[in-house]
């Protein structure tokens, strides 16, 4: 919902652009062949919006908690449990 607004506010350029580029690349007449740059545009457009997010609330060095909270995730699993306690079917 954060890059919808924007979005939808730069619709009609972001659309003349893409339509400009399509025609200096040669593809003017292919609609699929002008989403893919705009929908790169788009989400471009998101993380500059959501960078300058981080940056504004968290500095430049970035938040400590989102770093611990990110090496927490990267430790490595623990080894598997032997299967000697587990219950044995008989057959």
């Amino acid at each position: 919902m954060v890059t919808a607004a924007p979005a939808l506010v730069l619709l009609v350029p972001l659309t003349w652009g893409m339509q400009a580029l399509a025609r200096l690349g040669g593809f003017g007449d292919n609609a699929l062949l002008q989403l893919a740059p705009f929908h790169t545009l788009f989400n471009a457009g998101g993380v500059a919006l959501f960078w300058r997010w981080r940056t504004a609330r968290c500095g430049s060095s970035g938040c400590a908690r989102a770093l611990s909270a990110m090496r927490r995730l990267n430790r490595p699993m623990p080894p598997p449990r032997s299967p000697s306690n587990c219950a044995t079917w008989a057959t």
